[in-house]
């Protein structure tokens, strides 16, 4: 979508497939430019289960021919128990949860799991990779942990990739400074296994398009700032061997130079995983370098 970096795929001249539908502000901002187009959503496929690229749905799960909505069921429920067990008095995190969670608790009666079952799923890369029917149209759905936990890489039937957040592009990539994971590890595998995809193009959310081309930089450019963040943690740990955990999180969090207030918890649980890691193996460098 023009200026919002929602991929769709059009599957004829009334109906699309949106691939994420981003913000509550976002879903609506498409429904207008849709309703303008007298275009319809017929489904809505979801690469993982977030605030910024599920709320938008709720712009169209009530209409009397509400798009199918696919994702991954499990993950829906773990993202969910986690906004309840991780409450806390921050209004920031208290408005995330009152706009996502009446989303998801919506997700448990027309969610459409994506996930596989690990039978006859072949192998794209290395990542398993099996075929979503919709409305007569293939689309592949990739499996891609480590930013969620059960994070899905959408190729859509003319053959471009839409990567969700498992990389970044474009300013994001430029201004990230620890981007959000879930699992440490298995992000980096991720991200090593992408740069062996072969599509002719490449979606990242909230930045667009690239060609192939670009792939290969764009994957290292990603482990750079894994590898910066790793290189800090060695530091610290060197400086201060005896440091308790939480200390080490907070002087990283300097070191890096986090100022924004928001989100206090995802940063923490992320660089933790760097520090939990370098302690666990002693060593600066990421798993496969």
């Amino acid at each position: 979508m023009p200026g919002l970096y929602i991929p769709f795929y059009c599957l004829n001249d009334t109906q699309i497939v949106l691939i994420d539908s981003g913000f509550a502000w976002t879903g609506r901002k498409i429904r207008q430019r849709l309703d303008s187009l007298g275009l319809r959503v017929a489904a809505i496929i979801h690469t993982h289960i977030h605030i910024d690229h599920i709320c938008g749905d709720a712009a169209f799960l009530e209409d009397e021919h509400a798009p199918a909505v696919y994702g991954s069921r499990l993950e829906n429920d773990l993202t969910l128990q986690s906004y309840k067990d991780n409450m806390t008095d921050d209004p920031y995190a208290q408005q995330q949860a009152a706009e996502v969670t009446p989303v998801m608790t919506a997700f448990s009666s027309v969610l459409i799991d994506l996930d596989g079952n690990g039978q006859g799923d072949r192998l794209i890369a290395g990542l398993p990779c099996r075929d979503l029917t919709v409305a007569g149209e293939t689309f592949q759905v990739i499996d891609a942990p480590g930013h969620s936990p059960l994070h899905h890489l959408i190729v859509t039937p003319d053959g471009v990739c839409c990567l969700g957040d498992a990389l970044m592009y474009g300013l994001s990539l430029e201004k990230a400074k620890s981007p959000y994971i879930f699992d440490l590890i298995q992000d980096i595998g991720t991200i090593r296994k992408i740069a062996g995809l072969s599509y002719s193009h490449y979606c990242c959310a909230h930045e667009g398009i690239f060609p192939a081309a670009e792939l290969a930089g764009t994957v290292d450019a990603n482990l750079a700032i894994f590898r910066g963040i790793l290189e800090e943690v060695a530091r610290l740990e060197q400086a201060e061997p005896s440091m308790e955990v939480l200390d080490a999180t907070r002087q990283l969090v300097k070191k890096i130079g986090i100022h924004d207030g928001h989100d206090v918890f995802w940063v923490i649980s992320t660089l933790r995983q760097y520090i939990d890691y370098y302690q666990q193996t002693k060593s600066g460098k990421l798993p496969g370098d």
